[in-house]
């Protein structure tokens, strides 16, 4: 037996106040430590034990306990209930994990690149990197180990047993030992323990080139002479004899007798926190009883004092880690009270009402077999010994000296099922959360509203539940992604293993469709990618129904999203590429797009531009400074640098009026930066073409004078002679249009004379008449008045 150490022999500081190289001295103090820490844990490991017999199908009564009381005719069963809880809780945890269209989502932070270039390179890694997870054999399935635990025990682990290799595993819950009194934050963990058994091959790959082990601190004899320790595990070894859920492991199994086992190494890490904060890592060979005369024969030498006791690091590694969460990633259910040693899972929230539960259940069972069977009473003690009913076909004959007894066993079945579906409640108030119960509704049929309420309170994990989940997913995600990333650097050692072939698979990859190798490295964030509905599919499809109203709202890009959402949440993720296939992975541009390139066109033919305070900057920048870079290559295609100075000094004023607006973006000023440096080339080619321009117009004057200075004698006289020439023409011209014009004054003359001869002989004809008349008019009266005298009037 291990006597319990209260206090653990970790190195201090020394008298003069300078601390330790190590906290821990050699191989015989971290066994000290981890047998102390194991043997603190053995009544947890009891418990669990019990938990996840629990799980397992355990019967509820002791069957040898039965046997002795003669009681064996009793029913001795488990319904397996909390094992069925635990699956259903499972479920929405998984589908947070799987169910969304990537495990992780990669953000680079590169300097190279636009905005729409550093986006495109993060969705290249997060499929990418989604790919590599998947080509992991092992990924699913330690993740689905790590959920049970988790779910059940409250806590579960993944770990990493090297420095270089990114791929992870599941150690289980109860091979993880911390000091009591540690918290769930792993950042303030001092001392861990953690049991493995390795294959013997596992172990010798490390130690295969003794000088590369040497150097990242193996030591290749003692780690050789664990292989030729290597047994199989046996009940009452010390690496099993705390170990009670490796003991129901075996119950499980069906190998608690007799069993065929490899032999496997038993080693511990021994992780402890140093004075400067980081974190040392040594692993030592477990103390192991029963060992053979071969290996006894063998240790004999080396252990003088006790068979079995380490000596000797397997493996040492000072300051390796910079936090423990280089080396475990922990997932905790709930951390009501911080403690480590305390989290508590369903296991423990169920195991004494499932308990309960089959035993009501078995006692209902026996009630049921007593009411239903035939009642005998014996006449006498002789007849008890002749007790037994002969059976032919439908007939049954009773033995002789025993009566029937009309009445049944007046045994109490209803109360049992009462108790039962009462537990059932306390069960579903209690775990909810995890379990939906079927129950048929009293009244009037609700509607579909109250079922959705109903199934939100019910059938999903809580948005805490949820976001404490994610982010535990988050930093392991991110320690997955650095171990891969530094792969990349040239300093890091080339190892040929798996993991190492499947990242440099994944950086080529990457480079083939036109990711920079600094896109790789340096990265924003690495994150669990989110998925919609709690971890329920109900959840995510009423969802889809509540936001199809608002479909016809969404941009084309909005819509396409919204459309593989739904196909997923319907018919799964891998379903949505058949359904809705992408088109060589581009998506359709949105109105910014195509506005600036509208605006493009406008520029063109000189015609002003309104920048508005809703359009996107950044966007608009880039498309115009694009097509200015465009329009400047078109000079080598005979373009003109005139019209191309014009449309490149448009777009300086047009990108320069967008820059006014988002200058005040603090998130942005890289790009702020990146387009007023373009601006600047621009503004430099703008003036060079404008030089080049003006020197093509003076060129032009330039010649034409010399082509003027340069005319001959000939050319002179053929000038003034051609000059003379029209001046007589003008002359001839002249003097004709003075004759003309002469001629018409004349002819203007004698119309206006002959005008005037024609007016005074009208004139004169008229006044004729007139005098005429006078006299006629005269001669008439005085005949008139003749005749009057005449007649005698």
């Amino acid at each position: 037996m291990i006597p319990p150490q209260r206090i653990i022999p970790l190195e201090t500081l020394s008298e003069s106040g300078h601390p330790p190289k190590s906290r821990i001295a050699n191989a015989s103090d971290a066994s000290q430590i981890s047998d102390a820490v194991v043997y603190a844990n053995q009544e947890r490991s009891r418990f669990n034990a019990r938990l996840r017999g629990m799980f397992d199908g355990n019967p509820p009564y002791s069957p040898s306990k039965l046997r002795s009381e003669a009681q064996a005719w009793r029913t001795n069963v488990s319904f397996l209930e909390g094992k069925a809880i635990s699956s259903a809780a499972l479920v929405p945890y998984y589908d947070l994990f799987s169910g969304a269209k990537y495990y992780a989502q990669i953000c680079t932070n590169t300097k190279e690149g636009t905005d729409e270039d550093r986006d495109r390179w993060s969705n290249v890694i997060t499929e990418e990197f989604d790919y590599l997870l998947k080509s992991y054999e092992g990924f699913d399935f330690n993740v689905q180990q790590k959920l049970t635990d988790m779910i059940r025990y409250g806590k579960g682990f993944l770990v990493w047993r090297d420095n270089s290799d990114w791929r992870f595993r599941c150690v289980p819950q109860h091979h993880v030992y911390v000091l009591d009194g540690t918290d769930c934050y792993a950042g303030n963990l001092d001392v861990l323990i953690i049991r493995e058994r390795w294959r013997v091959n596992e172990l010798w790959k490390y130690i295969e080139d003794k000088e590369f082990a040497a150097k990242v601190g193996w030591n290749a004899e003692a780690t050789a002479q664990a292989i030729i320790n290597a047994m199989p595990d046996i009940e009452g070894d010390t690496a099993t004899k705390y170990d009670f859920e490796w003991i129901q492991q075996r119950i499980k199994d069906r190998d608690i007798f007799y069993g065929v086992r490899a032999s496997m190494a038993a080693i511990r890490h021994v992780l402890v926190r140093e004075f400067s904060g980081k974190v040392s890592h040594y692993i030592i060979e477990e103390r192991r009883s029963g060992i053979g005369s071969r290996q006894a024969a063998l240790l004999k030498d080396q252990y003088s004092e006790n068979i079995g006791v380490p000596h000797e690091f397997l493996y040492e590694c000072s300051e390796k880690f910079d936090d423990f969460s280089q080396f475990i990633a922990t997932f905790f259910l709930e951390t009501s009270d911080g403690s480590w040693n305390g989290a508590q899972g369903l296991g423990h929230d169920i195991f004494s009402m499932m308990a309960l539960k089959d035993r009501i259940k078995c006692s209902a069972a026996d009630l049921m077999f007593l009411r239903t069977g035939v009642n005998l009473q014996a006449k006498n003690a002789s007849s008890a010994q002749k007790m037994s009913i002969i059976r032919f076909g439908p007939v049954n004959i009773i033995p002789p000296d025993c009566d029937v007894q009309q009445s049944t066993i007046l045994g109490d079945i209803e109360s049992p099922m009462v108790m039962d579906r009462m537990l059932d409640q306390v069960i579903t108030n209690n775990t909810g959360v995890y379990r939906q119960r079927q129950e048929r509704p009293q009244g009037n049929p609700r509607t579909a509203r109250e079922v959705s309420l109903e199934y939100q309170t019910q059938a999903v994990l809580s948005n805490s539940g949820v976001n404490r989940y994610y982010l535990r997913l988050d930093p392991f995600y991110s320690e997955v992604y650095r171990r891969v990333a530094r792969m990349a650097d040239s300093e890091y050692p080339s190892l040929d293993d798996e993991g190492t072939k499947m990242a440099k698979h994944f950086f080529a990859r990457c480079k083939a469709r036109g990711v920079p190798m600094s896109a790789i490295k340096n990265v924003l964030y690495v994150r669990a990618y989110r998925n919609a509905g709690n971890g329920s599919m109900m959840m995510r499809q009423q969802s889809i129904a509540e936001t199809l109203p608002f479909f016809g709202m969404l941009p084309e890009d909005g819509k396409q999203n919204f459309l593989n959402f739904a196909l997923a949440s319907i018919h799964g993720q891998s379903m949505c590429d058949l359904f809705n296939p992408q088109r060589n992975g581009n998506t359709l541009p949105n109105t910014d797009v195509a506005l600036a390139t509208i605006e493009n066109a406008v520029l063109k033919v000189g015609s002003p531009v309104i920048v508005t305070a809703d359009q996107n900057g950044f966007v608009h920048s880039n498309i115009h400074l694009a097509a200015a870079a465009q329009a400047a290559q078109s000079l080598t295609q005979g373009a003109s640098p005139a019209e191309v100075a014009t449309f490149i000094e448009a777009v300086g004023k047009h990108v320069t009026a967008h820059l006014q607006t988002i200058q005040g973006n603090q998130q942005r000023k890289g790009e702020v930066k990146q387009i007023e440096a373009q601006l600047k080339q621009l503004a430099g080619l703008h003036d060079k073409l404008t030089k080049q321009v003006t020197e093509m117009h003076a060129q032009e004057q330039q010649a034409q004078q010399n082509q003027q200075q340069v005319m001959t004698a000939d050319q002179l006289e053929a000038a003034t002679t051609k000059s003379d020439i029209q001046r007589k023409d003008a002359k001839v011209s002249a003097s004709m249009r003075q004759s003309a014009q002469k001629h018409a004054q004349s002819l203007m003359q004698k119309r206006q004379e002959m005008a005037m001869n024609d007016a005074a002989t009208a004139a004169k004809i008229r006044n004729d008449n007139l005098l005429a008349q006078a006299q006629i008019a005269e001669k008439t009266a005085k005949t008139e008045d003749g005749y009057r005298k005449l007649n005698g009037e």
